[in-house]
């Protein structure tokens, strides 16, 4: 995972709202219905002039461009922290956000951090570790060696830091797919807290026409995909695909781990790590999300329950060691690209936390998220 280079984090304390849930009572569900949180105020900046404010958060962003001129610096919290800007030596700003938390691990598990790429932009969100905030937000403009299609949302971190995305193909009117098949593309190493470029690779089209909606990593580093089947809107085809190819280099060999065409979930949109009952993460028991519908879904069987509605597309679990209080966190990404955190028991949400950019032509937050996955013990069955 992406080890960050610079302190960027708040001093703001776990909203009311959110209780730090007891891992004994914590349980593998997740997320929405209402509540109140004290939020900050962001102001955007561009070359000195104010042009606007947001929600919660830090904001960072290339405005679609790739010389990454558009920054943003918020205003001080609730409690009276202050915020201090400069002038780093690219012609960016550094901001320092106040306190810094004391880690004191020798394995760091790193920064807490979601993902997300809609169209040819990547959004790069850091989290506050101590409350699960959002810290920063940072626009990048993705950049290929061949065409991207703007169809799509799966988008996985792998272990390594790189990202992997889906593209194509896209559907029409009654959601019927093109007779054709995603293709998945890999950065590397995408830049994270200053705004730039994301150069992702072309490493192959899949065979067979299969659509991918969901991209998910298990506790092994394995990778997954929703096939969507012949139309994004039912179950008629859908299947768990694991990739057992050298996809790196352009091997998309699969075997099919679940026949989801008779699942409990329409169609899923994302998949998300699970949290089970002792607060722990889990890859094969996860939720899913069906164009708001959230589901505690078992991916093996294809079984699971509905929960409730939050987000639209997106939706991901972090593990409590990326946070202080070592609680584990759920966020969901609705289509207009406001990031939420969501109580695994009662459902309750916070607010807006962030967000993000417009994307001209396009809903701004059709879009999955991805994270760093903790270590965990793998459900999924041996390949």
């Amino acid at each position: 995972m992406n080890q960050l280079n610079e302190s960027i984090r708040t001093s703001r304390h776990r909203p009311a709202f959110l209780p730090a849930f007891p891992a004994a009572a914590l349980c593998s569900v997740l997320w929405c219905g209402c509540g109140t949180v004290d939020s900050d105020t962001l102001t955007t900046t561009t070359e000195g002039q104010t042009t606007g404010t947001s929600s919660t958060g830090v904001l960072t962003t290339a405005g679609g461009s790739s010389s990454g001129s558009t920054s943003t610096a918020a205003a001080s919290s609730s409690s009276g922290d202050s915020t201090e800007t400069s002038a780093s030596t690219d012609g960016g700003l550094v901001f320092d956000l106040g306190r810094q938390p004391d880690i004191g691990e020798i394995d760091d598990p790193g920064a807490p951090l979601l993902w997300y790429a809609v169209a040819d932009r990547l959004i790069y969100i850091e989290l506050d570790p101590i409350d699960g905030s959002v810290a920063l937000l940072v626009d990048h403009q993705i950049t290929t060696d061949v065409a991207l299609s703007n169809a799509g949302a799966g988008i996985a971190l792998l272990d390594d830091g790189g990202l992997l995305i889906a593209r194509g193909p896209s559907s029409g009117p009654s959601g019927n797919y093109a007779a054709d098949s995603s293709s998945i593309f890999y950065a590397p190493s995408p830049p994270t807290t200053v705004a730039g470029n994301a150069q992702f690779q072309f490493l192959g089209q899949l065979p067979d026409n299969i659509p991918v909606e969901a991209i998910h990593v298990d506790c092994e580093g394995q990778v997954y995909l929703m096939d969507s089947g012949t139309n994004s809107a039912s179950s008629v085809g859908n299947r768990l695909l694991r990739l057992t190819g050298d996809y790196f280099g352009g091997d998309m060999s699969y075997e099919v781990i679940t026949d989801l065409g008779m699942a409990s979930v329409a169609d899923i949109d994302d998949m998300s790590p699970g949290i089970d009952a002792n607060g722990d993460i889990t890859d094969s028991q996860g939720f899913a999300i069906d164009s708001g519908t959230v589901h505690d879904f078992d991916y093996v069987s294809g079984t699971g329950n509905a929960l409730g509605m939050a987000g639209t597309y997106g939706i991901h679990a972090l593990g409590g060691p990326l946070f202080e209080d070592q609680t584990a966190r759920l966020y969901v990404l609705n289509v207009a690209a406001e990031l939420f955190e969501v109580d695994p028991v009662t459902l309750a949400s916070s607010a807006v936390l962030v967000t993000g950019p417009d994307v001209p032509g396009i809903p701004n937050g059709i879009a999955g998220l991805a994270g760093p996955l903790t270590a965990c013990d793998t459900g999924f069955p041996q390949g």
